[in-house]
């Protein structure tokens, strides 16, 4: 946010890409969704249906066709899909109360959050394109936004691509402990990556604390991990 004021400072800025969808809420808790709407800057979010996962397309990994980059994306994975498409059977759920399709209810969530938001949906045939379309149309009421964010909480969505995961620094294994009442089957796992990296102490680095803690709270989110 303070970036995007910064930059309508020395010239004037007219849209900011950034992922944003149900379950990929960064600009929200990173605070780019207000500074766009105060700014009067567009937000033009990409991957609006979560790289597809939105649309209810896959009921598991293997039906992802062989050689989709997003067989190696985490949440595209094992336990990660489980509890994701769980959260995309209940928002087919809300979707068929409102007769439309889970990804016309996605998308006018997104659109819901702003005038100034103006998604962009990618797709390759011409009935997806009507379909993403005619969400415009999908008036959503504060009952149906609450509804759908019961599902998909604020705190879910923090995703990045992996090469940023360990941009404050790598984390120690001491922090790692906080991720167990998370996800404790992956946390294993994670503690592994740390040992190839190599690991910090946080107590005699407190800079590298608030770091430490951001690349944690940005692998939990990339990985698809949630609090429960």
């Amino acid at each position: 946010a303070a970036t995007l004021e910064r930059a309508c400072k020395v010239h004037p800025i007219a849209a900011l890409q950034s992922e944003y969808s149900l379950w990929t809420r960064d600009v929200e808790t990173q605070g780019n969704l207000a500074a766009a709407r105060r700014l009067g800057v567009s937000l033009v979010p990409y991957s609006p249906l979560g790289r597809g996962f939105l649309s209810g397309v896959w009921s598991k990994p293997g039906e992802i066709p062989e050689g989709d980059r997003r067989r190696d994306m985490p949440r595209f994975q094992g336990g990660n899909f489980e509890q994701n498409i769980r959260m995309v059977d209940a928002l087919k759920g809300i979707a068929k109360r409102r007769g439309v399709t889970p990804a016309q209810l996605a998308l006018a969530w997104v659109l819901a959050q702003g005038e100034h938001i103006v998604p962009i949906p990618g797709t390759k045939r011409v009935k997806y394109l009507d379909e993403n379309l005619a969400a415009m149309d999908v008036v959503l009421s504060k009952e149906d936004v609450a509804a759908i964010d019961d599902v998909f909480p604020e705190w879910h969505g923090v995703v990045s691509p992996p090469e940023v995961v360990f941009a404050g620094g790598p984390v120690s294994t001491d922090a790692v402990i906080a991720l167990a009442r998370w996800r404790p089957a992956e946390v294993e796992g994670f503690v592994q990556i740390l040992d190839d990296l190599g690991t910090i102490d946080l107590a005699d680095d407190p800079l590298a604390i608030g770091a430490s803690l951001q690349s944690l709270r940005v692998f939990a989110g990339y990985a698809g991990w949630s609090p429960g």
